[in-house]
């Protein structure tokens, strides 16, 4: 993965922008892993997001050579440069990158899964998050989100998408459901622990 040297940082740029979150490598394990479950039904990937971009990294190298493509999103332009480099630098062709807000009204760029690993450091974050998270579902996709349990913002989340489906027993889960494969398992709310996380 691309690090950039001191300097190179654009003063404007979010520095949380830049990290690689314990929810970003558990969200990378959970591709190379059970990712072949969903081989058949799924062409595309967008990370919301993304910031460095580990798991679209990751999800690129899993495509391999297929015709299979990753979109990495972030509103942070430097953190878009981070996921260009890396993919340019492992010779990945299947990855795009796109400025997008989640806290916008804007329509989610077109794709079979969603990704979300820590994104919501603010209020307006979560709510946006948990609304397109809500879009994505009922359009027939899947979304996996993973979050730190000292996220606070990740309730906000949370109720936020309990209201919108209607649903209180919307939950967060410290593995991976038995029935997760079964195609109307559409979403996963992954409860990360730090300590377990693999580096």
């Amino acid at each position: 993965m691309y690090v950039p040297q001191p300097g190179q940082i654009n003063s404007d740029s979010n520095f949380l922008a830049s990290q690689v979150w314990p929810s970003s490598r558990a969200a990378a394990g959970v591709i190379l892993n059970i990712f072949h479950m969903f081989e058949d039904e799924i062409d595309t990937i967008c990370e919301l997001g993304c910031g460095p971009g580990l798991p679209s990294i990751t999800a690129a190298h899993v495509f391999g050579k297929s015709q299979k493509r990753v979109i990495a999103t972030d509103i942070d332009q430097f953190a878009l440069d981070l996921v260009s480099r890396s993919a340019r630098d492992q010779n990945l062709k299947n990855v795009k990158t796109e400025k997008f807000d989640l806290t916008s009204e804007y329509l989610l760029p077109e794709a079979d899964l969603y990704l979300l690993s820590d994104v919501f450091e603010y209020h307006d974050v979560a709510i946006g998050s948990a609304r397109h998270t809500y879009n994505a579902i009922k359009k027939g996709k899947r979304v996996w989100t993973f979050s730190q349990s000292d996220r606070v913002q990740r309730e906000v989340y949370l109720c936020e998408l309990r209201r919108l489906f209607d649903n209180k027993d919307i939950m967060w889960s410290s593995s991976i459901p038995e029935n997760f494969q079964n195609i109307s398992e559409r979403l996963l709310l992954y409860d990360v622990d730090e300590l377990k996380v693999h580096y």
